[in-house]
């Protein structure tokens, strides 16, 4: 998708057409769209394709030969996948499985290749997550992750491979070196520094690295990078209207405000956000956990004081 996108922006400024331009009206193609199909961050429907081609001046199996059009049902299927939470909450772990099942029995195979990839990264996160199973894991970080350490900018499919990447640090059973430390780092700067460049769409992806990035920093017991994570987190979920992660985000802070900044009443008001947002979810699950961790981190606090 990366070429196609390229190949359509050559096009396009060969013709010195800008993008305002090609889109018109945007009653076919908005700009926003254009620039994530230029950026080989969207697949575009045949819609989409005929409109492009038609601006282009050609044909559109010319343009894209090898063309074929996603289902609707697989991509509702997929961005289930992507956007729920499994909150190791069993039901809703049954029902990503018989998912993950329907894909693979009916539509994987004629899937093309990039398309596989999220497929496959999607069930190494929930192998790793809920099973404790690293094998795909490893798999899709050995083939694909030494490329993206030498990228500054991030697209779809390779912040979903930083996922991988982070989840396995953040594990309790994972010792970091220092290697790894930096290249944690390297990450954190890199997503800071394009925030502003993601799609809204895809926004839900960047928000999870940095709360796995949250998560790694402290068990650095390196606190500098957390109040921009949490300002840019709080940023991103209310321009999203996503109340999925809140909680988590609550939770972050409490813990910032307990061990950094030994603010226990800031944390306390974090902890009674954090159930609240639970609440509005309705994930029992969920506020139970959020208990147990408020009583954890308030025994270890005191402890620490004394």
């Amino acid at each position: 998708m990366l070429d196609f996108g390229k190949r359509i922006e050559r096009m396009r400024l060969a013709q010195k057409i800008s993008r305002q331009e090609f889109c018109g009206d945007e009653s076919e193609l908005s700009v926003r769209q254009l620039i994530r199909i230029e950026r080989g961050e969207s697949r575009p429907t045949l819609t989409k394709l005929k409109y492009i081609a038609n601006r282009l001046g050609i044909e559109d199996f010319k343009l894209m030969p090898d063309y074929v059009e996603l289902e609707k049902d697989y991509l509702q299927l997929k961005y289930y996948l992507m956007r729920t939470p499994t909150y190791e909450d069993e039901n809703i772990a049954k029902e990503k499985e018989k998912i993950f099942d329907k894909i693979f029995d009916e539509y994987y195979d004629d899937l093309p290749e990039e398309e596989r990839i999220i497929i496959d990264i999607l069930q190494a996160y929930d192998d790793f997550g809920l099973q404790n199973d690293d094998s795909n894991l490893e798999m899709i970080l050995q083939d694909y992750f030494t490329q993206i350490l030498i990228k500054t900018e991030y697209e779809v499919n390779e912040l979903l491979i930083i996922k991988l990447f982070l989840l396995r640090l953040v594990h309790p059973n994972t010792l970091l070196d220092e290697k790894e430390k930096h290249k944690c780092t390297i990450i954190a700067n890199n997503i800071l520094q394009q925030l502003d460049k993601f799609d809204l769409d895809y926004v839900f992806i960047v928000r999870d690295s940095l709360l796995l990035l949250l998560g790694i920093f402290e068990k650095m017991s390196d606190y500098t990078r957390f109040e921009k994570i949490l300002q840019e987190l709080n940023d991103l979920t209310s321009k999203t209207y996503d109340y999925q992660k809140k909680p988590i985000i609550r939770i972050w802070e409490w813990r910032y405000a307990l061990f950094s900044k030994q603010n226990y009443q800031m944390a306390e008001n974090f902890f009674q956000e954090a159930k609240i947002f639970a609440k509005m979810i309705n994930n029992s699950y969920l506020i139970e956990q959020i208990e147990k961790q408020w009583q954890s981190d308030l025994q270890n606090y005191f402890k620490n004081k004394n």
